[in-house]
């Protein structure tokens, strides 16, 4: 188990991806509110060795030599990468010894004004920067950049690197309604894409719960909205979280443990990576898709957001028995009343009963009725065969030859298995 590499992990853009992580989780220059790993803990723009560099390059040489190789080795995790001051250092030692793999490096794109850090990246071949805003009052809403971080520099950074990277640049544009998404916000957002001219602009919204609560993703229709005002050749809106189970590294076995895990107790994002020992962001492609199949669900605590196994509703099906005067009508088709008891498929335990007036009798008319009534089955004393037939048309299995009791009686046998339809005591 690494402790700085992460994956190979099924990526929407990028393949098998194996991950590599050089800061701490949530040290980052951005908080932004969207953020599926949660709030930033370390905001900072302060560049140092976050983690042991030389033990990263230890990892990456045990991976290469023992491992099949990734269709990416990419630079993320759950905080901004360009941090580590030691970045380029890595970037040439996989250069230098993976065997031409591919190198991406996902980065907010803030530190990009510094020369530096833009001549540190240039071993890469692929860089995904972000860029939600081009005006600093929507740029300080979503991404909470503080006071230190100025939308003109940012850009420019961007521009500037543009200019002397030879690789390709996926530009994410991440939207949400309320946020970003005004026409004014719109205008600047596509001025700045032109400025930078990127290979591709990725046009996103989120999949995930965010680090703050009551944010809506864009549908899909909007996000077309958007790519039709910018009237751009090179924007893609990119695919949604179930694309991931058709990626060759989605594995089955690592969904499980995380299900196992939430079944037990519900768990934070850190608890998950703590008990499965998997990096935050390995665990994130997962939970994407877990979410979207509604298998888990996520409550927001205290400590933070909680995800649980998703709690099933309790399968309800409904009874309909035709009475009169307190018990089953020997004929449905003459009943004073029907009584709807409503049973918990499960326990097998009536739940509670109402009583209903049918409409008036004719051909046809109670069947419908009682589908309109959610009814699954209906007991009856009698019933004519064409009546029966109208029945299952609409689905409601129905139980003839009961004897003359209360309707809660019927229904407690037919519950214990011990009423089946027996003689149809009737005529016609």
């Amino acid at each position: 188990m690494y402790k700085y590499l992460f994956g190979p992990v099924p990526s929407r853009r990028l393949g098998m991806s194996l991950g590599v992580d050089l800061v701490p989780h949530k040290v980052c220059t951005l908080n932004c509110v969207y953020c599926e790993c949660g709030p930033t803990t370390n905001l900072t723009n302060e560049r140092k060795e976050y983690v042991p560099v030389d033990e990263v390059l230890k990892e990456l040489a045990d991976f290469l030599k023992n491992n099949p190789a990734p269709d990416y080795i990419t630079f993320s995790g759950a905080g901004e990468p360009t941090l580590n001051s030691r970045i380029g250092e890595v970037l040439q030692f996989i250069k230098e010894n993976s065997q031409n793999i591919p190198i991406a490096v996902l980065t907010n794109g803030t530190l990009f004004s510094d020369k530096k850090v833009r001549t540190e990246l240039l071993n890469a071949d692929l860089v995904l920067p972000s860029l939600d805003a081009a005006s600093d009052s929507a740029l300080r809403k979503i991404d909470r950049c503080g006071n230190t971080l100025n939308v003109e520099d940012y850009i420019q950074g961007l521009v500037d690197f543009r200019k002397e990277f030879k690789g390709k640049i996926w530009l994410e544009v991440l939207v949400l309604p309320g946020y970003n998404d005004s026409i004014q916000d719109l205008t600047l957002l596509k001025k700045a894409i032109e400025r930078i001219k990127p290979d591709q602009v990725q046009l996103n919204s989120l999949d995930r719960p965010g680090a703050v609560d009551g944010l809506r993703p864009a549908n899909i229709a909007e996000l077309r909205e958007i790519t039709e005002l910018w009237g751009l050749d090179n924007v893609k809106i990119i695919a949604s979280v179930p694309e991931r189970k058709k990626i060759k590294s989605y594995r089955k076995d690592t969904e499980n443990v995380i299900m196992e895990t939430i079944s037990r107790r519900p768990c934070t994002l850190d608890d998950l990576a703590k008990i499965t020992g998997m990096h935050v962001n390995e665990i994130n492609k997962y939970l994407g898709v877990l979410e979207n199949d509604k298998q888990l669900e996520t409550i927001r605590q205290k400590r933070g957001l909680f995800y649980q196994k998703t709690k099933k509703e309790k399968s309800i099906m409904k009874i309909a028995v035709p009475t009169a005067e307190g018990r089953l009508a020997m004929h449905f088709g003459h009943c004073e009343k029907f009584v709807f008891v409503d049973v918990n498929e499960e326990s097998k335990e009536i739940v509670g009963s109402v009583d209903a007036t049918p409409p008036a009798h004719a051909p046809g008319v109670l069947p419908k009725w009682l589908r309109e009534q959610n009814v699954n089955v209906i007991i009856a004393g009698g019933m004519g065969s064409r009546a029966q037939q109208l029945f299952a048309e609409q689905n409601i299995k129905v139980i003839i030859g009961a004897p003359s009791e209360t309707p809660e009686k019927l229904v407690q046998a037919y519950l214990d298995g011990v009423l089946a339809s027996g003689d149809n005591l009737c005529d016609h």
